[in-house]
C-alpha cells in the first residue's frame, strides 16, 4: 500500500529561510507549499490538505499568533487534523506563554534548531515518512 504524500505549509517571511526549510522538506518527499505571510497561509489552508504548519511568529502586518487565531475561527478551514508547530526566533517568556495558549503542537527556537533537527522532528511529526 502506498502512504498518501503528507503535506507541509510553511508560513514564514524569511525568504532564505523560506526556501532552506522548503528544499529539506521536499527532499524528505513531503509536498510542500510556502506563504511569505499569514494571509498567504490562510489562502492556501483554505484550498489544499495541509498535514502540519510550520508557523513563524513575525510575519509583517499579521503575526503568528494572528494565524492562529484566524485559522481557528475560519469555518472554511478544517483545522481539526492540522498540527501546528511553532518555529521562531522568539525565546521570550512571555511570548511562549501566548503561543501555547493557542495550543500549536510543539514550540521550536530557530537558533536551537539545524534544518537536520527541524527535519527530524517534523517527520517524527507525521508518522513514518522514507528517510
Amino acid at each position: 500500500m502506498i502512504e498518501e504524500q503528507k503535506a507541509v505549509l510553511i508560513v514564514e517571511d524569511d525568504l532564505r529561510m523560506q526556501q532552506s526549510l522548503r528544499g529539506r522538506l521536499q527532499e524528505d518527499g513531503l509536498n510542500v507549499f510556502a506563504a511569505n505571510d499569514a494571509d498567504q497561509g490562510l489562502a492556501i489552508l483554505r484550498r489544499e490538505q495541509i498535514d502540519l504548519v510550520l508557523l513563524d511568529l513575525r510575519l509583517g502586518e499579521k503575526s503568528g499568533l494572528d494565524f492562529m487565531d484566524e485559522m481557528k475561527d475560519d469555518e472554511r478551514i478544517e483545522d481539526e487534523g492540522i498540527t501546528v508547530v511553532v518555529l521562531t526566533a522568539i525565546a521570550d517568556p512571555a511570548m511562549i506563554g501566548d503561543v501555547i495558549g493557542r495550543r500549536p503542537a510543539d514550540y521550536l527556537v530557530k537558533s536551537d534548531n539545524s534544518l537536520d533537527d527541524i527535519s527530524a522532528f517534523i517527520k517524527n511529526k507525521l508518522g513514518n515518512l522514507k528517510d
